[in-house]
């Protein structure tokens, strides 16, 4: 028996919250490396956000997440609760049953972020807990039939 690896051994995830947008270029390269479906970002300082669209191309961004099979949200808020509470729901209303890969990314440094970081690190069992167990157990049905359908009967 193989022993279970201690740290991840792959960087795909489902559920990426990034805290702070910032002038928004780390953002394709953590989104491709990640290959996150489900892109969270964060910025409480709105002047960052209006600033990245001058610097910027969101282009990629915008038309990657605002594909079928994917989702895009954008959280301006200085409150930790709000931006916390904000954040639960976007991972709650898509594949909640995905979150055990869901990662926090923190792209720069500043009082605020690193709190609004921080509490969210604390509540990160929030967000596990109660969340998709039943969409979970659709999709181990599903891919049970799809598997079984692959058999042929013996006669």
């Amino acid at each position: 028996i193989e022993p279970m690896e201690k740290f991840p051994t792959q960087s795909k995830i489902f559920h990426l919250i990034l805290f702070g947008v910032g002038l928004a270029e780390q953002i394709p390269l953590v989104a491709q490396v990640t290959d996150c479906r489900n892109l969270i970002l964060i910025e409480p300082h709105i002047d960052f956000l209006y600033h990245s669209l001058y610097t910027f191309d969101w282009t990629w961004v915008f038309q990657t997440f605002s594909q079928e099979k994917f989702k895009l949200s954008i959280i301006v808020e200085t409150d930790p609760e709000m931006v916390f509470i904000a954040a639960a729901d976007a991972v709650q209303t898509f594949a909640p049953h995905l979150t055990d890969g869901l990662t926090l990314y923190q792209s720069y440094e500043d009082d605020l972020i690193n709190h609004i970081t921080s509490e969210a690190i604390k509540r990160s069992r929030d967000f596990v807990s109660s969340s998709g167990f039943f969409e979970d157990e659709c999709d181990m049905v599903a891919n049970a039939y799809r598997n079984l359908q692959k058999l042929l009967p013996q006669s």
